[in-house]
């Protein structure tokens, strides 16, 4: 479905929201808005970036391969973002490989009229140049919570991130999901997930995740939820 300037009750996308009008009308009507499967990659590592993914619903993860093939979670991009822009600066292959974890749908651009938008618009490269900080600062920020928290506040951090992005009671995240989101076992994971459940904080079943208790999720929670949720909060702070 393409879309027209002036179109905004449709963009759900925070970063899009946060772009000055101008700038939005002139990306609107290069747009496809597109449904985005589960399992659907989007690109794989080292290939080359072709367009750019603006979500309004869903979530993204970005995974690293081990030498052996295991693919780990570095991050994940939900409405509050974009994939695809991580080659702006030099390059224009995927570092990671970027699959649909939790379905959605999203606006598509193709990356030369969008490039080219960007090289015309000094407000929007700015707001470009913003994002790239909060990103770069959210996969340091994982990196250090993946190596300093245990596996119950980082899966209480993570769910929280994933419920922030998703309008639906329930999660529809496997533990396969869930042991790639924290880098661990399964087991591990369904230990954690039982002492969560068993505190009233969650209700798990076979591939259905609900939060019954999000404050005290967030109180189990490693301070990591609240950082990563600041910087996105600053960063639209700036750019409105």
């Amino acid at each position: 479905m393409k879309l027209v300037p002036g179109d905004v009750k449709s963009l759900l996308n925070r970063l899009l929201s946060a772009l000055e009008p101008v700038d939005r009308d002139r990306l609107v009507p290069h747009f496809q808005e597109q449904a985005l499967e589960r399992g659907r990659v989007l690109y794989a590592a080292g290939a080359p970036i072709t367009h750019v993914y603006f979500l309004h619903s869903g979530i993204i993860s970005l995974e690293v391969a081990s030498s052996e093939g295991a693919l780990v979670e570095s991050a994940t991009i939900g409405n509050e973002g974009a994939i695809g822009v991580g080659g702006l600066l030099a390059g224009d292959t995927s570092f990671t490989h970027q699959v649909v974890e939790l379905p959605g749908r999203a606006s598509v651009i193709d990356r030369r009229p969008f490039l080219e938008l960007v090289q015309e618009s000094a407000t929007l490269r700015k707001l470009l140049w913003s994002y790239a900080d909060y990103f770069a600062s959210h996969v340091l920020q994982m990196a250090a919570c993946n190596a300093l928290h245990d596996a119950e506040e980082r899966l209480a951090r993570g769910l929280l991130h994933l419920a922030d992005r998703w309008d639906q009671p329930e999660l529809p995240v496997t533990q396969e999901v869930l042991s790639k989101m924290l880098g661990v076992r399964r087991s591990t994971v369904t230990l954690a997930a039982h002492v969560m459940q068993t505190a009233g904080l969650i209700s798990y079943r076979r591939g259905r995740l609900a939060i019954l208790d999000k404050s005290g999720l967030a109180e189990l929670s490693c301070e990591c939820y609240r950082v990563i949720s600041n910087l996105q909060s600053r960063l639209l702070t700036k750019t409105n």
